[in-house]
């Protein structure tokens, strides 16, 4: 990165992909009923969240 201005596009770009990434997981809680999957992908869904997080403070840094 050689700038402010595409450090901060990068890291919104990250932010966007973030959520579309948790929004699909949440769905995917909605049709499946294997117990184990389920615990799976709430714990996957629960790092999305935290990525989100620090993509957000990131982005509050500049």
């Amino acid at each position: 990165m050689n700038s402010k201005a595409e450090f901060v596009e990068a890291f919104k770009r990250i932010l966007w992909l973030e959520n579309q990434m948790k929004n699909s997981y949440s769905q995917y809680k909605k049709i499946i009923s294997d117990k184990p999957l389920l615990t799976a992908i709430k714990a996957i869904e629960d790092d999305e969240a935290r990525h989100i997080n620090m993509a957000e403070r990131l982005i509050s840094l500049v």
